[in-house]
C-alpha cells in the first residue's frame, strides 16, 4: 500500500511541478502590464487656461486633505498632484486618498498645438519602478508556491502520512494569494486608467488617445 502511495505520490509531484513551471512563464509578463503607457490630449482651449482649469481642481495633498477641518464641508478635489505651466502629473483624488500602490499617475507636458488650442503628451501609469517591483514580487511568491509544490508531494510520498501535508498547504497559500493580489491589481488597472482619462478630459474638454 505505502509503495502505491508513493508511486501516485511522485506522479502528483511531477504534473505539480510542470503546472508550476508553466505558471512561472505566464507569471514573466505580468511586469509588462504595468509598464505606464504613452498618451496624448488634444484640448480646444489654450494652455493657459487648460492648466488654469486643472490647478483649479487638483490638490496636492491626500488625505491629510480629508482630515483638515479647514476644508471639512467642502466638495472634494477631482485630482490629487502637481499643475505647472510646462509639466503636470495628477492622479484622480478618490483613487489616491490611503490606498493602491498600483495608482495610475497622468504625466504631461503643456505645447500649445499652432491652432488655438493645446496637446499635452506624456505617460499614464503607476510609478515607474512598478514592473521592477512586481516582477520581483512575483518571483518572491512564485518561489513560494514552488517550494510548497515540491517538498509537499515529497514529503507526503517519503513518509505515506497526512500530516506531511501543511508542507503543502501553508507555502502555496502564501505563495498564490501574494499572485492573486498581484493579478487583481493588473485587471482592475485599466480601470482606474480609463477613469483618470476621463476625469481629464473632462475638466479640459478634451479627447484623449492612447
Amino acid at each position: 500500500m505505502r509503495s502505491r502511495w508513493r508511486e501516485g505520490g511522485l506522479v502528483s509531484t511531477v504534473r505539480m511541478r510542470s503546472s508550476a513551471g508553466r505558471a512561472l512563464v505566464a507569471l514573466r509578463g505580468l511586469p509588462a502590464d504595468f509598464q505606464p503607457r504613452p498618451v496624448e490630449l488634444s484640448s480646444p482651449h489654450p494652455p493657459q487656461e487648460c492648466v488654469e482649469r486643472l490647478a483649479k481642481v487638483t490638490t496636492a495633498r491626500g488625505t491629510g486633505w480629508l482630515l483638515d477641518p479647514k476644508t471639512a464641508g467642502l466638495p472634494e478635489p477631482r485630482l490629487r498632484g502637481e499643475v505647472g505651466a510646462q509639466a503636470i502629473r495628477v492622479a484622480r483624488f478618490q483613487d489616491s486618498a490611503g490606498r493602491n500602490s498600483f495608482l495610475p499617475w497622468l504625466t504631461l507636458t503643456v505645447e500649445p498645438d499652432g491652432r488655438g488650442g493645446t496637446v499635452l503628451t506624456g505617460t499614464v501609469g503607476p510609478w515607474l519602478g512598478a514592473p521592477a517591483f512586481v516582477g520581483a514580487y512575483a518571483m518572491i511568491f512564485s518561489c513560494v508556491a514552488l517550494a510548497g509544490l515540491i517538498a509537499g508531494p515529497t514529503a507526503l510520498a517519503a513518509t505515506g502520512s497526512a500530516r506531511a501535508l501543511p508542507v503543502l498547504l501553508v507555502p502555496v497559500f502564501v505563495g498564490a494569494l501574494g499572485v492573486l493580489v498581484l493579478v487583481v491589481c493588473r485587471n482592475s488597472l485599466p480601470r482606474h486608467v480609463s477613469a483618470l482619462l476621463r476625469e481629464v478630459s473632462d475638466i479640459l474638454g478634451a479627447s484623449a488617445t492612447m
